[in-house]
């Protein structure tokens, strides 16, 4: 009996923690994605921006994974926790899949995140120094 209330409650903090995560995720998405757009974020949004390259360049060289996410990791850990396996390497691919009901390839949705990451860096560089020059 201990065992099963033990495994219901260690199963509920990882439904917990997977949402959490999720959570986390799609708020971190947004702010990428829109973050550049709201004055007062801009300054956070161009970290946030220099952050996300560093991890997947540098940590990513690493680690031996070009896009590494340690959030991605984290998340995925909590998820074969509960059962869940063979998740694809982008938190977005997922996302993708999930609501599409269709397969994308690893390298086809990884060209098109860092096609977009890219496009987002240079509207928020565009958007960081010009407004760091119009207080100087």
């Amino acid at each position: 009996m201990l065992a099963t209330v033990e495994k219901i409650i260690y199963f509920s903090f990882m439904e917990f923690f997977d949402f959490l995560m999720h959570g986390i995720h799609i708020s971190l998405v947004l702010f990428v994605l829109f973050g550049a757009f709201h004055k007062p974020w801009v300054r956070a949004h161009f970290y946030c921006i220099v952050l996300i390259w560093l991890s997947w360049l540098v940590l990513g060289a690493y680690v031996g994974t070009l896009g590494y996410c340690p959030l991605t990791q984290w998340h995925w850990q909590i998820k074969e926790n509960m059962g869940e396996y063979n998740l694809p390497p982008s938190y977005i691919e997922y996302v993708y899949t999930y609501f599409t009901g269709k397969d994308i390839e690893d390298k086809v949705m990884s060209n098109i995140i860092a096609g977009v990451m890219l496009l987002v860096t240079i509207f928020s560089s565009f958007r960081f120094f010009r407004q760091k020059k119009a207080y100087a």
